[in-house]
């Protein structure tokens, strides 16, 4: 694979330099811009190619942590597509190819699978958050007499205490001179 890419490299510089010879600028112009346009091509090919090899190195280790379980064929199965599919973006992006519809398409295509996870995750722990949240009101409603009690208890205290500052309130009141004022070291 190196060897083509270096010979279509040297092609290509060869053409130029035999296109520049005859004068002709607009065919000049074509050809610097194709041999311009090459290192695009290599990097898009590099993105694929890393995507594959990483695809294929976290789908193995997917079976080798996981196993067989549900979990790890599903794993094995859906990542390595992810990072296929986004690596397959990345080489259009970088081919230059609709630049607009492919970043709008990514981007659609990510909100669908948050989308999709979501609803999935919602729907499919639907019967356990309704479990949950009647356990905790059926709690609730049986904590109800006792939390009534104790607020209860908690508004005679707080009477009780307000008479009792208030009482020696007056006592310290009645006790200065009409002028003086209640110091709060004194209640």
């Amino acid at each position: 694979m190196i060897a083509t890419i270096i010979f279509w490299l040297i092609f290509g510089l060869t053409i130029m330099l035999a296109v520049s010879a005859l004068g002709i600028e607009a065919l000049t112009d074509f050809i610097s811009t194709v041999v311009a346009y090459l290192p695009n091509v290599v990097a898009a090919i590099l993105i694929l190619l890393v995507a594959i090899a990483l695809a294929g190195a976290v789908g193995g280790l997917a079976q080798r942590l996981m196993g067989g379980t549900t979990l790890g064929r599903l794993v094995q199965t859906i990542v390595p597509i992810l990072i296929i599919t986004i690596a397959l973006f990345m080489a259009l992006v970088q081919l230059k190819i609709a630049e607009e519809i492919v970043v709008a398409t990514y981007v659609i295509v990510l909100g669908s699978i948050g989308l999709g996870l979501a609803l999935a995750f919602g729907l499919g722990g639907r019967n356990v958050a309704d479990r949950m949240l009647t356990g905790a009101y059926e709690s609730g409603q049986q904590a109800m007499p006792q939390l009534r009690q104790e607020a209860q208890q908690a508004k005679e205290q707080a009477q009780s205490d307000a008479q009792t500052l208030k009482d020696q309130a007056e006592s310290v009141g009645g006790e200065s001179s009409p002028g003086s004022r209640v110091r709060p070291q004194d209640v």
